[in-house]
C-alpha cells in the first residue's frame, strides 16, 4: 500500500497537478504496519463485527 504522510497531502491531493511526484511513491517504513493471519470469514459479505481482524492461529498447510 502507498501510505502518504500528512506533510505531502496537499500534493498527493492537489487537482492542478497531473503527476505529484516520483518521491511519493516510496515503500513505507519498516515498522509502520502489521500484517496477520485472519479466518475465512473476513472474505465473506454477511458477517461483520470486530472478531473479523482478530489475529487467527497460523495452520499448518498441505505443501
Amino acid at each position: 500500500p502507498l501510505l502518504v504522510l500528512p506533510q505531502d497531502w496537499s500534493r498527493w491531493l492537489d487537482p492542478t497537478l497531473a503527476d505529484p511526484g516520483e518521491d511519493l511513491l516510496v515503500p513505507g517504513a519498516a515498522g509502520v504496519l502489521d500484517a496477520w493471519a485472519v479466518g475465512r470469514a473476513v472474505g465473506n459479505v454477511r458477517v461483520n463485527g470486530p472478531e473479523l481482524i482478530a489475529p487467527q492461529a497460523e495452520t499448518e498447510t498441505l505443501f
